[in-house]
């Protein structure tokens, strides 16, 4: 955040370090986060540095359990409190800050902690591996095992079918990231006669995967973005077809893996309701899907009402299983500029993790040579970080390994957005922003420092009071 007109003096830097392990089976429980409120104030500054910071917390893998930590109490009587989300939230785990990353070379340049790999667009598509009909090509799936050392558990996303193998082998439909495939969004031409070929090679997928020296696949998506004509123009039923293959085979080889819904883009209910109604409820252990912002740009919380529509699908079907976010990022707009970004990735992982989602993977961590007008692109190889990539290491910072308060976040009425939380050193801290405009609000009691998503540098609280505006910042005691 800009700070104008005050002297700023440095005193002490706290490193976000560095995050990773496997995660854990997870609950069969979302969390419930709700409200928290804030006393705002129309003007104020804030400037100068802290003399004492706690270090970054870390979370290890896994998902979350249930808090005992209050939130906030209301200050005044025009605060609107935001729509809770079941059950209970923290300590937040490394693994729930997932990341896709195109090259497995790439992966050495990833500065910022992260828990949880998934693997898209990164080489490993099933046209990528099996090039003929039983004939496999592991050496790019076999890189990223490898690459990892175990730091990071595994997500691969099962898609792509292969020309040779597809009911429709000269469709040009295919998305254009597919580099000029042709038949991948179609079903296998034996879909509906036994599906063998799929069989074959989940098969073969799984198997080398428990066979791999270096490391194994933990989680299998079964497709992406199914409800994209460019991505899948089967039916519903075929889909189900393929989920319910998978997911024994799976679960028959690998009593350890997990497998993922197929992730519908935006608002996944629609697809879902589809999917679920041709038999697709029981075929997975975790509802996955990509919260890309319609049209691109826009605000992470105009998404916010997808998790409901979702969940409320999922009681229909009397299904308690986590949600996913296993692609999120701001759609590759053009018109967002670096602070613009770096707040739209923290508010993406605060407000997910508010509604109760367990893992956000970002996408991507290396996908363009520049920072900004790139599908979330947070490193390039000739300039290093991004903003949006430091901003990413800082809200790890503040989320993993601590515990979100019970209720986590509110909106208040003039749009102030308040998340309350324990950090891993147990102290209390409260993320702020405002979307729409800069303001100036009063710090809660004994608050005497803040952070922002700009570096490891910790201000002090001047006059009780911190501007606050787009991009969240944090304030501690």
């Amino acid at each position: 955040m800009k700070l104008a007109g005050i002297l700023i003096v440095l005193i002490a830097i706290v490193p976000y370090g560095c995050g990773g392990g496997g995660a854990s089976p997870p609950a069969s429980t979302a969390s419930n986060q709700g409200g928290g409120t804030l006393s705002s104030s129309s003007s104020g500054s804030q400037g100068g540095a802290s003399s004492s910071a706690g270090s970054g917390p870390q979370g290890g893998g896994g998902t979350t359990s249930s808090s005992g930590a209050s939130g906030p109490q209301p200050a005044s009587g025009n605060q609107t409190q935001s729509p809770a989300a079941p059950a209970g939230a923290g300590p937040v785990q490394a693994s729930y800050f997932g990341l896709d990353v195109a090259a497995p070379g790439d992966y050495q340049f990833v500065s910022a902690p992260f828990g949880a790999l998934r693997l898209w667009d990164s080489g490993t598509a099933w046209f990528n591996i099996e090039t003929s009909r039983g004939a496999y090509d592991w050496s790019t799936l076999d890189a990223w095992l490898s690459v990892t050392g175990g730091k990071q558990d595994i997500l691969i996303c099962l898609a792509g079918t292969p020309q040779w193998a597809s009911s429709n082998p000269d469709d040009t439909s295919c998305a254009g990231s597919f580099g000029g495939q042709t038949g991948c969004n179609d079903p296998p031409y034996d879909v509906d006669s036994g599906d063998n070929i799929w069989k074959e090679f989940i098969t073969a997928l799984v198997r080398h995967s428990l066979n791999s020296p270096s490391g194994h696949i933990r989680y299998y998506e079964l497709w992406n973005e199914p409800n994209l004509h460019e991505y899948w123009r089967g039916t519903a039923a075929q889909m189900v077809r393929m989920a319910r293959d998978a997911y024994s085979i799976i679960h028959g080889m690998d009593p350890n893996a997990l497998v993922l819904s197929p992730a519908p883009t935006h608002d996944p209910s629609p697809w879902l309701s589809d999917y679920f109604a041709a038999g697709g409820s029981t075929a997975q252990d975790i509802i996955a899907y990509h919260p890309f912002p319609e049209g691109g740009g826009g605000d992470p919380e105009d998404g916010l009402a997808w998790v409901d529509n979702t969940r409320a699908l999922m009681q229909s079907y009397n299904l308690d299983l986590p949600i996913w976010a296993t692609e999120s990022d701001w759609q590759g707009i053009s018109t967002l500029s670096n602070d613009q970004e770096a707040a739209w990735l923290a508010k993406q992982y605060i407000l997910l993790l508010y509604k109760g989602v367990q893992r956000n993977y970002w996408y991507q961590w290396d996908n363009s040579s520049h920072c900004t007008a790139a599908w979330g692109n947070l490193w390039t190889g000739s300039n290093g970080i991004c903003p949006a990539g430091t901003a990413y290491g800082q809200v790890y910072s503040w989320l993993a390994g601590s515990t979100p308060a019970n209720p986590f976040c509110a909106k208040g009425a003039d749009g102030t957005w308040t998340c309350d939380l324990v950090l891993s050193d147990g102290r209390p801290a409260r993320i702020l922003w405002n979307s729409t405009t800069s303001m100036s609000v009063t710090a809660p009691p004994g608050f005497t420092r803040y952070r922002t998503l700009d570096s490891d540098t910790v201000y002090p609280v001047l006059g009780n009071t911190v501007s606050i505006g787009n991009k969240p910042i944090m304030v501690t005691k």
